[in-house]
């Protein structure tokens, strides 16, 4: 799956100025750090009432954020957790760790580039 972080777009379909998106989403990535240190946190072993409590909250963070690469992720991850698979949630975690860094240097570039 291949993806772009087309941050002017996301400010437009969320009718927001350039300045409230890089504010949002400066925020957005501060709390996904968090989330996915609670969500390696009960991994080992797996806790899968929190496991689908944190990835339900990230599947919910990323879609209000209008970041599907990474809601659709965690969507994934979320029925991974329903069926108890750890193994497919593991592989999905790696990719879900991808895309969250390919999120992290779009955004810095695009933060850069648009200082306020």
């Amino acid at each position: 799956m291949t993806e772009s972080f087309d941050f002017k777009s996301i400010a437009d379909e969320m009718g927001l100025e350039e300045e409230d998106i890089l504010h949002l989403m400066t925020l957005y990535r501060t709390e996904l750090a968090g989330d996915l240190g609670r969500l390696t946190d009960a991994l080992d072993p797996p806790q899968w009432p929190p496991l689908k409590e944190q990835l339900h909250k990230m599947k919910g963070d990323a879609a209000n954020m209008c970041l599907p690469t990474l809601s659709d992720r965690c969507a994934a991850m979320e029925k991974a957790v329903l069926g108890q698979d750890a193994p497919a949630l593991l592989q999905l975690l790696v990719d879900f760790r991808q895309a969250a860094a390919r999120f992290e240097e779009a955004f810095g570039a695009y933060a850069a580039a648009n200082k306020p």
